[in-house]
């Protein structure tokens, strides 16, 4: 048998208004489940944020995320 000892934390109700990565900071997760929601504002940070930088952090961006995508388990 296969048992697993986990912490569910549960972000506070202004989540989508900024607390959600204070959270995260404070909890560190490593697995993390969310509505999609969620995933769909982190995209939006993420494209802003990717859209202001030069283009060398672009590339390295760009190698991030392909390593990422190598090494990820999809559930």
């Amino acid at each position: 048998m296969l048992t697993y000892n986990m912490t569910v934390y549960f972000a506070k109700p202004d989540a989508l208004s900024g607390s959600l990565i204070d959270t995260l900071k404070e909890v560190r997760p490593t697995v993390f489940m969310a509505v999609p929601r969620i995933y769909e504002k982190m995209e939006e940070k993420m494209k802003a944020l990717g859209a202001s930088v030069g283009p060398i952090s672009k590339k390295l961006a760009t190698w991030a995320k392909e390593i990422g995508a190598q090494n990820s388990i999809a559930i």
